[in-house]
């Protein structure tokens, strides 16, 4: 018979979608409409903001089998260091710790900890540029097939969502877990990734602010503060979360783009220019940095500068660019 889908900390029906397989192809209106570019003062500048989750229809144990997970855990106590490479996952994933009473259970460590290993490296702006990685599908899996019954595991499930691009899935799994853990700093943060994937930007700033208030050092969540905080067009709060970020995680991805975007919306012209140079050896796609320095230097007056960049763009494969590159005029 068909497996049981009911949520056992909600007693909600899950609905999310079974992962694609690499070859599939995402035929939906949505792919074109993701939030891939954040536009800032001239409609023409668009940057990546990269960030730090279809995914399984059966991400819950049934009740038989949550039973069966507490009475595991009942019988059989952890030994202290038996969390440890679950520990270990979860730091180089940026996920705050969680309380005692939301961590994951003895039963979950294994299955956890190798999803947290395979999540590694994944980026939010990635998959919402349609670019999902092998191993993040392969965690998404892993995790629906697995029992989970903590709400440090479904935070786990929501960043897996998230990473492939579920972003329905990855909301409905965060808030869950917010709900059942008001204290997880992570799933607050997830509900907020979640929703400034969905582009409910508003709506996503009150779940960022409680993440940062559980957990100050929580860099994912600083950082889509400060985007949300961009298309609210609050600038300088942006540029208050950035540089903080900046100072704790200077490789952080994309910190020197967004910074200087930034900026850049401030009319701070040459301390934006200054971070988009950086940008240009620190971002993955150093020609959208070119295209938005080009704008900043052109509003210093630095004409020649600004199509220098312009056409190092256009070089980079910048389309947007190769319009406003000009040849130089003859001798």
């Amino acid at each position: 018979g068909e497996r049981d889908t009911t949520d056992p900390l909600t007693g909600m029906e899950d609905t999310a979608p079974v992962p694609k397989d690499a070859g599939d192809e995402d035929t939906s209106s949505s792919k074109s409409s993701r939030w891939i570019y954040l536009v800032a003062a001239v409609p023409v500048i668009a940057i990546v903001m990269l960030t730090i989750l279809p995914i399984g229809k059966d991400d819950a144990p049934t009740a038989q089998g949550e039973a069966a997970v507490a009475s595991d855990t009942d019988s059989n106590e952890p030994s202290p260091s038996s969390r440890v490479p679950l520990d270990e996952a979860l730091r180089a994933l940026g996920l705050p710790p969680a309380p005692n009473s939301c961590a994951a259970l003895p039963a979950e460590y294994e299955q956890l900890a190798r999803a947290a290993a395979l999540l590694q490296g994944g980026t939010l702006g990635r998959a919402i540029d349609g670019h999902v990685r092998e191993s993040d599908r392969n965690a998404a899996r892993l995790l629906a097939g697995s029992k989970i019954a903590s709400a440090e595991g479904v935070v786990l499930l929501a960043r897996a969502r998230l990473l492939t691009g579920d972003f329905p899935g990855a909301l409905q799994a965060a808030e869950r877990a917010a709900a059942s853990c008001p204290g997880l700093a992570s799933a607050h943060g997830l509900v907020g990734s979640a929703r400034v994937a969905l582009k409910q930007f508003d709506e996503a700033a009150p779940n960022l602010q409680k993440a940062l208030e559980l957990a100050s050092d929580y860099r994912d969540a600083r950082f889509d503060l400060a985007v949300v905080r961009m298309t609210q067009d609050q600038a300088r709060a942006a540029i208050e979360l950035l540089e903080v970020l900046q100072k704790e995680a200077p490789d952080y991805p994309e910190i020197d783009l967004a910074l200087g975007h930034a900026l850049f919306m401030s009319k701070d012209d040459e301390r934006a220019v200054a971070a988009y140079r950086k940008a240009t050896v620190s971002s993955s796609q150093p020609g959208k940095v070119y295209l938005v320095l080009g704008f900043a230097l052109a509003r210093q007056g630095k004409a020649n500068e600004a199509n220098a960049s312009f056409c190092k763009a256009a070089e980079l494969g910048e389309k947007r660019a190769a319009e406003m590159c000009k040849a130089p005029s003859p001798r």
